[in-house]
C-alpha cells in the first residue's frame, strides 16, 4: 500500500503508520487526495450549524492485488 501512495507522488517521509500498523496516514491536498481517489470534492454547507465540510460524493479505490501481496 505505501508503494502504492510512493509510485503517485507521495513522498514516503510524508506517510506514518498507525500504532498497531493497521493503518497509514499522511496529509494531502485535495488535488492529491483527487488523484488518488479519482473523485471531486466540494464544500458542502450545514447552514443549521453554520459549518463547512469538504467532501465527495464518490471514490474509486485501485490497488492491484499482486502489489498487495508484495507488501
Amino acid at each position: 500500500m505505501k508503494q502504492w501512495l510512493v509510485d503517485f507522488g507521495i513522498d514516503p517521509k510524508r506517510v506514518t503508520h498507525s500504532d498497531n500498523k493497521g493503518w497509514l496516514a499522511f496529509d494531502a491536498t485535495t488535488e492529491e487526495a483527487e488523484g488518488l481517489l479519482h473523485a471531486e470534492y466540494h464544500l458542502y454547507e450545514h447552514t443549521t450549524m453554520d459549518h463547512v465540510t469538504a467532501a465527495c460524493e464518490r471514490y474509486v479505490y485501485f490497488y492491484s492485488t499482486r502489489l498487495w501481496n508484495t507488501i
